[in-house]
């Protein structure tokens, strides 16, 4: 989400691909299956025609962020940083919006590598009808190394992943929340009950043309969520699918229902201004992402911050032809270079 609703107080020389981490190939296909969900295609004219099985692509896509965690486990956040798009957009804790492996590698190392221990568990993928575009979701542990009491918290990430034309998969967009709550007891679960379901509708829409769809969808959400008398709420609502997961801390709210009663203790105090950064966003195959900054500020005094935040939404498009988010997690930054 775009931040937790809690009280407030006023790159590597070559293109790694899936198999490369793991000494086990992964093999891609469509169409197959027991399992197979037919995916529906609209074109311009509105006819459909049947797409590809998500269900290969998300196996494929859990398998190679399980991989990954190995890797990262023997490497480092090297193995990370190997596999970040040239453009990919990464939000991690204490830092702005990070642009690419060059400035993404040096914030990871810095706060996961050794002594640092950060883990996670994939526990959900979903996937674009045309097998180019998906998103995994999942829980960490995570031992800060600055953290002299060296409490080991739960948290929840978002990787989403584009595949190439040589079938190599790179990541697009990376949010961590890595601090949401004491580990404690916290199972670290491996799979998302309810979780939503992947793409089955996509229109026949360009690569430059989603990004800016997507891009005006989180500005609308976001005028919404600002102009709320009582706070953010029916915005998070309005735009939700049914389905919807919202991170607004370790523990989800499930569908409009649940996102609504996240808000019920939402400070009267309290204004949720938030935007996509223009830099980032896009996808294919009826599923995409967004990012950006968000600014929790004072009702009373605008020019009060209460808190700064980024987010990583994931956008589903749904038979009507709207737009509504799967999954939504934020994270905290510091100021940007105007103070905001």
């Amino acid at each position: 989400m775009h931040l937790p609703i809690v009280p407030l107080i006023v790159a590597a020389s070559f293109t790694p691909t899936i198999s490369s981490l793991s000494s086990e190939p992964v093999v891609i296909a469509h169409g197959t299956g027991t399992c197979a969900r037919a995916v529906q295609h609209r074109s311009s004219a509105g006819a459909a025609n049947s797409l590809s099985d998500t269900t290969a692509t998300k196996a494929a896509l859990m398998q190679a962020d399980r991989a990954l965690g190995d890797a990262v486990a023997l490497r480092g956040q090297a193995a990370v940083a190997a596999l970040l798009d040239s453009e990919a957009a990464v939000l991690i804790p204490g830092q702005p919006i990070l642009h690419g492996p060059g400035e993404s590698a040096p914030a990871l190392h810095s706060r996961y590598d050794a002594p640092a221990v950060y883990r996670w568990t994939p526990t959900h993928a979903g996937a674009s009808a045309d097998g180019k575009f998906s998103c995994t979701v999942g829980v960490s542990s995570f031992v800060y190394f600055f953290d002299t009491s060296h409490t080991a918290y739960a948290g929840r990430y978002i990787t989403c992943w584009s595949r190439g034309s040589d079938d190599s998969w790179r990541i697009v967009a990376q949010q961590r929340a890595d601090r949401q709550a004491p580990l404690g007891n916290h199972p670290l679960d491996s799979t998302l009950a309810g979780a939503p379901h992947s793409a089955t509708v996509a229109s026949n829409i360009g690569a430059s043309a989603l990004r800016s769809k997507i891009q005006d969808n989180e500005a609308a959400y976001g005028v919404m969520g600002r102009s709320g008398a009582t706070g953010p709420g029916p915005a998070f609502v309005a735009y939700a699918a049914e389905d919807a997961v919202l991170m607004p801390g370790f523990e989800l709210a499930r569908g409009k229902k649940g996102i609504e009663d996240a808000f019920k203790d939402w400070p009267p105090n309290a204004v949720l201004e938030w935007g996509p950064d223009k830099r980032f966003g896009g996808g294919s195959g009826g599923l995409a992402y967004s990012t950006g900054n968000s600014l929790t500020l004072d009702r009373a005094d605008p020019a009060k911050v209460l808190r700064r935040g980024h987010f990583l939404t994931v956008w589903r498009e749904e038979p009507d032809g709207r737009w509504l988010y799967i999954f939504d997690l934020g994270s905290p930054r510091p100021p940007l270079a105007d103070g905001r």
